[in-house]
């Protein structure tokens, strides 16, 4: 945040102070303007960049979300991967019998995240082949 801050700073004071020099004006009001240019430009590109990340953030955390439904759905669209009403589909396979172990793995996935094992990888990439 401080780089950012100098930066602006930066732009600001050289665009501010580059222009009156160019303009011909005396060297305290190029001052001036320059220090007036400086605390504008690094309010502005504070406040840009502050944009920039909630932007990237609100981003990050909607793609995170669609992976974990993608996961979910794929758990769901399994034999037998439908939950009773008011359960989560990690809820019903954990009274399934030990038969089917792959069948539990994309149920642990959604709960545990994308990161939890193979078998959520290959769901989450599954996921994002079958919507492009």
């Amino acid at each position: 945040m401080k780089f950012v801050f100098l930066l602006g700073g930066t732009v600001g004071f050289v665009a501010a102070a580059g222009t009156d020099y160019l303009a011909g004006r005396n060297p305290d009001r190029v001052l001036f303007d320059g220090a007036v240019g400086c605390l504008a430009g690094a309010i502005l590109l504070r406040w840009f960049w502050n944009v920039l990340l909630g932007g990237m953030r609100e981003t990050y955390v909607a793609r995170q979300r669609a992976a974990y439904a993608a996961i979910a759905a794929a758990a769901n669209a399994q034999p037998g991967g439908s939950a009773p009403a008011g359960e989560s589909p990690a809820s019903s396979r954990s009274r399934e019998s030990a038969a089917a172990p792959s069948s539990r793995a994309p149920a642990a996935a959604a709960v545990n995240g994308p990161r939890s094992g193979s078998a959520a990888a290959a769901a989450t990439a599954a996921a994002v082949k079958n919507r492009s």
